[in-house]
């Protein structure tokens, strides 16, 4: 009977190391996996700031004010230096005509000639976004910076945004 129960004892020993190097070996490859996604671009100076004048959700991502990114997560965003305004996208849809008044996300893709320019993905999807103010690159799960707006999806011909309750799906632009 005593070595019964030592077997099994040794069999739960066993099944809980195993267990524990699963769960780093996980969070090893999450590791890996975000250090990939940090993006070097020759050039770069410095984040643009895109926040939605008078519009306090979009005030702050993650507590920051400089464009920088968190702590927990790689730098995810870039301007490139001298970058001239783009032309507005042709990637959303015009505004509506009539007198409804448009959300929050949208009045911020709209202010900003927000567009899908292209997509990178992989392990941790990333979009990359043309503005008015140059391009800003987003990993899927962080905020586009300065911003509560949120990169939901990434594929490659469509991005999700969602701030609060509100998401819309942006289309690659082809131009």
């Amino acid at each position: 009977m005593a070595k019964a129960q030592a077997i099994a004892e040794a069999k739960a020993k066993l099944a809980a190391a195993q267990k524990a190097k699963r769960e780093a070996d996980i969070k090893a490859a999450q590791t890996r996996a975000q250090a990939q996604a940090s993006i070097s671009v020759p050039g770069v100076s410095q984040t643009p700031r895109l926040q939605l004048p008078g519009a306090s959700p979009l005030v702050g991502a993650a507590g920051t004010t400089g464009g920088t990114a968190s702590s927990a997560a790689p730098g995810v965003i870039t301007q490139l230096n001298d970058a001239a305004p783009v032309a507005n996208s042709t990637a959303q849809a015009p505004a509506p005509t009539s007198a409804a008044p448009l959300n929050t996300l949208e009045r911020y893709i709209q202010e900003r000639n927000l567009s899908f320019n292209s997509a990178v993905l992989g392990p941790l999807n990333t979009a990359v976004f043309k503005t008015d103010r140059g391009f800003v690159v987003v990993s899927v799960g962080q905020n586009i910076p300065d911003t509560n707006i949120n990169v939901r999806e990434v594929s490659a011909s469509s991005a999700t945004l969602a701030l609060d309750n509100t998401a819309k799906t942006l289309q690659l632009d082809k131009r």
